[in-house]
């Protein structure tokens, strides 16, 4: 079965990956994505996280989605168990995607 893009609304996207070594460790820091105008969509693979959300706390266990599609909106991942491990994809919706230079760091082992 071949997937139509338009489906989906995805024009581009990237993505990462983010894994703590121990209960606290941050996934992804607290910000925004104003300057960028990126959407992300967030996916708690393994463990446990709390997504924060303009302040506001979510929990977030193995299986959790979260979309985040308004570049202002601040967002930011703590992990709550070892081991956890986050999927991240986003981009700015029609524009060709650009890494960020934080992307470029490997994960801890």
């Amino acid at each position: 079965m071949e997937a139509h893009p338009a489906l989906l609304g995805i024009g581009s996207f990237g993505t990462n990956v983010a894994r703590a070594t121990m209960s606290g460790d941050i996934l992804t820091h607290d910000h925004d994505e104003a300057e960028a105008g990126h959407e992300e969509l967030f996916l708690i693979v393994s463990g446990r996280a709390t997504y924060r959300v303009n302040g506001e706390e979510i929990d977030a266990p193995a299986g959790t989605f979260l979309h985040v599609a308004d570049p202002a909106v601040v967002r930011g991942v703590v992990a709550r168990e070892a081991g956890t491990t986050m999927f991240v994809v986003g981009a700015e919706p029609g524009c060709a995607f650009t890494p960020s230079a934080w992307d470029t760091e490997p994960l801890p082992t």
